[in-house]
């Protein structure tokens, strides 16, 4: 198969959706809770369906409005109302979830109506007893809340120790090309989050696996991929790596001999993992920061969109615009007002919130808003789009049943998040909407693109990866307590070939400097 292709399906998550009976596929909760004959009238199923959709928007509403209140301000007050206001959807969930046993769905013709009734069928958190799901909610804000609020010191003025990761740390890791900076920041970051949530997450983790077990799942990874309808989902995920990991591993050399030339090969080994904190990124899961130190060809044009952004004096909004005129170009309706009127597109003052790009649903069909706090730069237009398609995307089905309005499966959304990344990012639309000029067409500028793709788009897929492993990992048993940090590292080094810049032991927990595993928000997806 055509490693272009392999590519495609990696990024949408190997989003398909078998086009047999869709049974057989999802783990369901089976247990009844009545004993009389169940119900075989569609119309009834139906009628049931048409109130549930009614009753569960207004809930739906209230909690994603509370969640959306906490994540721009973090307060003890907003965190409270959250909690609440989840716990309450669960219990209405649950209830609803109970009502649903008495149908008996499996017979029936209706495939739309076959189909809500198999997605009812699994639970979720909701299964979980009230006490212990007023835990996992309390464990997960405290998780995102130590990462949301972090704040280090400038390496260079430690009299000044009030960097957040947006926009400040991320911009330093971007742009700063000192090594000892570089491994001040990273190191400390991990000890601002990581560090404070492993008891937490330890406790987090034994409720996950509470989870699958109350769904009938055996393991939570089988639990989190069950939507993608494949018994061998897990094995088709290593298949497709093994494929692409020549190519990763060519892109690995060449970076890594570049590296060398750069900070040295006392510091970048020509046969070690190459040290993480030199990517210009973080997290090192993607690599186009550091673009201008690996480019082969520096006499051709960057395709950078930046200078053009800062030069003309582009505001959060104003790049917002522009996403938006992408996809009225393509036919779609301009966003309604109550998406400008709702959305964060930049970081709000004396605040404490999550900065993390989103896009919400508010659930009440005309609300669709994005949470973002817009740097002005390339990066973060790009971002913009990828927000903007799941917008787009929400406000498409906005008038299904609640049950279909999401993806088909959780790459669907991201396929069109970065199906849209992809097309903006070119030199020809960038040319086209006035944010590049004079677009150099020759081998050399293709070949500064396509490396320039492959540091962000090829680099990630390793990351993306062995995060999830290590998380279903910690999830079903598979990594103790006492080793986690150390089966990370191990983790990381397997599949990214990176290390840590200094010694790390077990009183450390560097997954949690990660966005993704605080919140626990997967990325096979």
């Amino acid at each position: 198969m055509d490693i272009a292709l392999l590519l495609t399906v990696f990024i949408v998550g190997i989003a398909k959706v078998n086009s047999k009976e869709l049974a057989n596929s999802i783990g369901s909760l089976t247990t009844t809770t009545t004993t009389s004959e169940p119900i075989t009238d569609e119309n009834l199923a139906k009628a049931f369906l048409a109130t549930l959709d009614m009753e569960t928007d207004e809930r739906c509403h209230n909690r994603t409005l509370a969640e959306w209140i906490l994540a721009s301000d973090i307060t003890p007050e907003n965190r409270v109302e959250a909690i609440k206001s989840s716990l309450e959807y669960s219990k209405f969930l649950k209830q609803k979830w109970k009502e649903s046993q008495q149908y008996g769905w499996s017979g029936y013709h209706d495939p739309f109506i076959k189909r809500q009734f198999k997605l009812l069928s699994t639970l979720g958190m909701s299964s979980l007893p009230e006490a212990k799901l007023k835990k996992y909610n309390y464990l997960k804000q405290t998780l995102e809340s130590i990462f949301s609020k972090a704040r280090i010191c400038k390496p260079s003025d430690k009299r000044k120790c009030d960097l957040g990761l947006e926009p400040e740390v991320t911009e330093l890791m971007m742009y700063s090309r000192n090594e000892t900076e570089l491994k001040s920041l990273w190191t400390q970051w991990r000890s601002a989050t990581g560090k404070k949530m492993r008891k937490d997450y330890t406790e987090f983790a034994s409720i996950m696996k509470e989870v699958a077990l109350t769904n009938n799942f055996p393991e939570v990874s089988s639990y989190e991929t069950r939507f993608y309808e494949s018994p061998n989902f897990l094995n088709d995920l290593e298949k497709l790596w093994d494929q692409l990991q020549p190519f990763y591993l060519q892109l690995h050399g060449y970076i890594r001999r570049k590296l060398g030339e750069k900070y040295g090969t006392n510091i970048v080994g020509s046969t070690e993992p190459i040290p993480s904190h030199l990517f210009g990124n973080m997290w090192a899961q993607s690599w186009g920061n550091i673009f201008e130190l690996v480019t082969p060809f520096n006499e051709t044009k960057s395709i950078d969109a930046t200078p053009f952004l800062v030069k003309f004096q582009f505001t959060p909004r104003k790049m917002a615009q522009v996403a938006e005129n992408f996809f009225v170009s393509m036919g779609f309706p301009n966003l309604p007002q109550e998406f400008w009127d709702g959305s964060i597109l930049e970081k709000l003052k004396d605040k404490d919130m999550v900065c993390h790009a989103s896009s919400w649903d508010l659930c009440d069909k005309k609300n669709f808003w994005i949470k973002q706090c817009t740097r002005i730069n390339m990066e973060d237009l790009i971002t913009l789009h990828h927000e903007m398609g799941h917008t787009v995307y929400q406000i498409q089905y906005k008038n299904l049943p609640k049950l279909f309005r999401d993806g088909a499966n959780p790459g669907f959304h991201e396929a069109i998040g970065d199906l849209i990344s992809l097309s903006v990012q070119t030199p020809q639309h960038l040319t086209k909407v006035g944010l590049l000029e004079d677009v150099e067409e020759s081998f050399e500028a293709d070949i500064n693109y396509l490396l320039l793709m492959a540091l962000e788009k090829i680099a990630f897929l390793p990351f993306g990866l062995l995060v999830d492993k290590w998380r279903w990992g910690v999830f079903d048993g598979k990594i103790a307590p006492a080793h986690y940090n150390c089966e990370w590292w191990k983790l990381r080094v397997k599949y990214q070939g990176v290390s840590p810049p200094e010694t790390r032991t077990e009183d450390d927990f560097d997954p949690g400097a990660k966005y993704h595993v605080a919140v626990n928000y997967g990325y096979t997806r």
